[in-house]
C-alpha cells in the first residue's frame, strides 16, 4: 500500500515525472489481438490498475474497468503515459476519439504536404519566368 501512495498523482497529473513508469518488460510482438489476451498484457494491465487506482478516469466508475491505449507508439513496451483506466462505457467513445484524431492528423499532414508541394511548384515557376524575363532583357540590351 505504501508504494501506491507514491503514485497517487498519476491520475491527476499525467505529465508528471512519474508518468514514465514502465508497466513491465518489453513483450514479444505477436499481434495486437494475441497480445491483449496474453499473460504479459494481463500483468501490465494489473500494474496499471494498481498505479492509477481502480476507477475510470472519465466517470469515476469502479466496475468493468479496462486499460485503454492512448496510442500504440509503444505497444508491447507501454509506460503509464501510454494508457489510462476507463470503464467499458467510456472505453468505446475513447477508441472512437483516438481513431478520429488519428484520421484528422493524417488529413492535416496530407493537406500540409499538398500545400508545400504547391508552394514549391509556384516558386519554381516564378523563378523560371523571372529568369526568362531577365534573359530577354539582357538580350535586348545586347541588340
Amino acid at each position: 500500500m505504501k508504494q501506491l501512495h507514491l503514485f497517487k498523482d498519476l491520475a491527476e497529473n499525467p505529465k508528471s515525472k512519474k508518468s514514465r513508469i514502465l508497466l513491465g518488460p518489453r513483450s514479444k510482438p505477436i499481434g495486437y489481438e494475441k497480445y491483449i489476451r496474453s499473460s504479459d498484457w494481463r500483468k501490465k494491465r494489473e500494474r496499471a490498475l494498481k498505479l492509477f487506482g481502480r476507477k475510470c478516469k472519465k466517470c469515476g466508475c469502479e466496475k468493468n474497468l479496462e486499460v485503454h491505449h492512448l496510442n500504440y507508439d509503444n505497444l508491447y513496451y507501454e509506460s503509464t503515459c501510454d494508457v489510462e483506466i476507463l470503464c467499458t462505457s467510456c472505453h468505446k467513445p475513447a477508441d472512437f476519439d483516438r481513431k478520429l484524431e488519428k484520421s484528422y492528423d493524417t488529413w492535416l499532414r496530407n493537406m500540409v504536404t499538398m500545400l508545400m508541394t504547391t508552394i514549391t511548384s509556384l516558386r519554381m515557376r516564378n523563378f523560371s519566368i523571372g529568369s526568362i524575363a531577365v534573359h530577354k532583357h539582357k538580350i535586348k540590351k545586347l541588340m
